[in-house]
């Protein structure tokens, strides 16, 4: 039988095992395949989740109808940063130990209550829940900071030592207060920070968090000069530093591409101060005989190039994950496009005036790495991959202002300031939006004056498609904004 005599619902089937753009290529076929893709309700849902840059999620309680529908006003709030009021916290202790990530909020009292919370994400199929425990003994005797990975029910609590630079690490399951199954059998982890980096409350935007893998800066010599490098620790070996190693070479920036690779940043610099740079990908499943990550490709970027303290982790760019701790997971997800933003310079100044922007979307770097590793690594030329770089010299305003990046999307604001920027670059949604810039999309959002109670300075900051607003009392001044007295969290609806 032709194929095109099957029934309805069998050529249905059939091309739902194919992604968005084959179905879009079948229904151009013949008039009775277009029917079939114009009409059937999977197959929708099937296109306009990848217009929108997602994918289906694990949540199947809504009927597709519904899902499809909630996908529509998903991508609308977004696109109009239609964020409203959905919980907010009164602290009748005013408390300086609140920390976000991933669609989560950890706050913790004077008395070692602490409280985390999965905030809701309606439209999303995603609901509000609570997880009460205590905090390690000790735990306010030291300097200290928190840092949470909820895709693998991970917080982490870093304390200070007695020696300069030297922290501890207590592992343990973000939903019970249990010791979490990564910890090692010792149970006191050192690592050596940086000195210029002091281990403080807020310190945690200077570290970053995953899985087993923590990355911080670290004082290091490079050419007879010492200087603050990003470094990569494997914290459930004894706090192993796993960082590769290249010949006189320096990490500028660092963060992770997926579960077992990670993305750096290095210089070459040489005694006539001449700069050469490369993006290396590193395997973090294959250690050498030192003990360090394997470095799989290598792309080398122009010489024009200049970082100096580049960043890490989230500043800039960190894939979008789910949290296991949503048990019924969520109607639909980021589809994992993920995008690098890097502040290089054209010259060792680091002028301001002048920055460039450096661009990689992680995509495109793994379309080199389909190959199983050799032993030798892989030295692909700038002339080879240039394609997949965007050096932006006319970048937005954004690279004044304090920014991180979450998948697709960077977000900016300063210190105290009731508004939050938002830069979308995910290609597939700005087609889809007709955008006039076919490079980013910039909106912003402010918080209504009315909103805000008695604080007397605001932050506003991200955790998954929420938006969380701390509102401070009296602080010390400077930098210093005081303890949060509310936190109100807004989802998108």
């Amino acid at each position: 039988m032709p194929l095109l005599f099957l029934p309805f619902d069998i050529l249905e089937k059939i091309l739902c095992c194919f992604d968005a753009r084959g179905v879009l290529v079948c229904g151009r076929v013949c008039k009775s395949l277009h029917d079939v893709v114009t009409t059937s309700l999977p197959i929708r849902y099937t296109i306009a989740l990848a217009a929108r840059g997602m994918r289906d999620g694990s949540n199947h309680s809504a009927s597709i109808a519904e899902r499809l529908d909630m996908l529509e006003k998903y991508e609308l709030a977004w696109r109009e940063l239609a964020w409203k009021e959905s919980l907010r916290f009164e602290l009748p202790d005013p408390c300086r130990h609140v920390y976000m990530d991933d669609g989560f909020l950890l706050m913790i009292d004077q008395r070692g209550h602490l409280k985390a919370a999965r905030l809701p994400s309606p439209l999303r199929g995603v609901t509000f829940e609570e997880y009460k425990w205590n905090v390690p003994p000790g735990f306010f005797e030291r300097p200290f900071t928190v840092l949470m990975d909820p895709h693998r029910d991970l917080v982490a609590f870093l304390r200070a030592t007695d020696v300069p630079g030297s922290i501890t690490l207590d592992a343990r399951s973000l939903s019970t207060g249990e010791l979490h199954p990564l910890s090692p059998p010792s149970e006191t982890i050192h690592f050596q920070r940086s000195v210029w980096d002091p281990l403080e409350e807020d310190s945690n935007a200077s570290m970053c968090l995953w899985g087993r893998f923590l990355v911080m800066k670290c004082d290091v010599v490079v050419s007879g000069v010492r200087e603050c490098c990003p470094r990569i620790y494997d914290w459930s070996q004894g706090g192993h530093d796993v960082t590769p190693i290249r010949s006189n070479a320096l990490v500028d920036a660092l963060t992770f591409l997926d579960d077992t690779h990670a993305l750096l940043l290095v210089s070459h610099r040489s005694s006539s101060d001449h700069q050469s740079s490369e993006l290396l990908v590193a395997d973090l499943q294959i250690i050498d005989a030192e003990g360090r990550a394997t470095v799989t490709p290598a792309f080398q970027l122009p010489s024009i190039l200049w970082c100096c303290g580049g960043g890490l982790g989230c500043m800039i760019g960190l894939p979008p994950v789910v949290s296991k701790l949503a048990d019924d997971g969520c109607y639909f997800e980021d589809d994992g496009w993920t995008l690098s933003n890097i502040t290089t310079y054209p010259d060792e100044s680091y002028t301001t005036a002048e920055q460039v922007a450096l661009r990689v979307s992680f995509s495109a770097l793994k379309t080199f790495m389909n190959g199983s590793y050799t032993g030798v690594t892989t030295e692909i030329p700038y002339s080879t991959w240039k394609k997949a770089v965007i050096l932006d010299h006319d970048i937005p305003p954004h690279s004044i202002h304090s920014h991180y990046m979450h998948g697709s999307r960077l977000f900016f604001g300063d210190l105290g300031a009731s508004t939050l920027g938002v830069v979308d670059f995910h290609p597939r949604r700005l087609a889809w939006m007709q955008n006039s810039n076919p490079r980013y999309r910039e909106t912003s959002f402010g918080i209504p004056p009315q909103s805000l109670g008695i604080g007397q300075a605001i932050d506003l900051r991200i955790s998954g498609d929420c938006l969380v607003v701390n509102e401070y009392g009296l602080g010390a001044g400077g930098l210093d904004l005081g303890p949060i007295v509310s936190i109100t969290v807004y989802s998108l609806m």
